[in-house]
């Protein structure tokens, strides 16, 4: 969804750009909008998230903000909400144990720094076990069915 978003919302493009900053504006302080260091969209994304405004699944703002500012990009955070709530659990359950064996493999997310694992069950397709910070990367291996190994060196930044 970043990604796609930044091409929509780019310094570059000075209308968009400076429109999408104001529609932000009332979410972050200016040095996280307009500061030398801001170079696109995912830094803003990235501040969004630490202030608590933004979380994975949990888009409601952001959806606001770019929905006043582009069609195109409100459809693509619409999109992206769907598709994260669909593969989060309804409601609380027991605790579940990862499944050994056949019904499930295990693969290691290098996001941030830090070593997370995954258990993506096998049988019904569903994740367990997972930490929201990598729900946008399952997506994106699910949705362009790259190598889960080949993001290691694009998720360790």
């Amino acid at each position: 969804m970043v990604l796609r978003l930044s091409r929509i919302f780019r310094p570059t493009v000075v209308d968009t750009w400076q429109s999408i900053l104001v529609a932000l504006s009332p979410f972050l302080d200016h040095p996280d909008l307009y500061g030398d260091d801001i170079k696109h969209f995912g830094q803003i994304c990235r501040s969004l998230m630490c202030k608590g405004t933004i979380a994975h699944g949990s888009y409601d703002e952001l959806h606001r903000a770019v929905g006043n500012v582009d069609a195109q990009a409100a459809k693509i955070v619409e999109e992206t909400s769907i598709q994260i709530k669909a593969l989060q659990p309804e409601g609380p359950s027991e605790p579940k144990r990862p499944r050994t064996g056949e019904g499930a493999k295990t693969r290691g997310v290098l996001c941030e720094h830090v070593l997370m694992f995954i258990c993506v069950d096998n049988i019904d397709n569903t994740v367990k076990h997972v930490s929201t910070n990598t729900l946008i990367v399952i997506l994106w291996v699910l949705r362009t069915g790259a190598d889960s190994q080949a993001l290691l060196p694009l998720t360790s930044r």
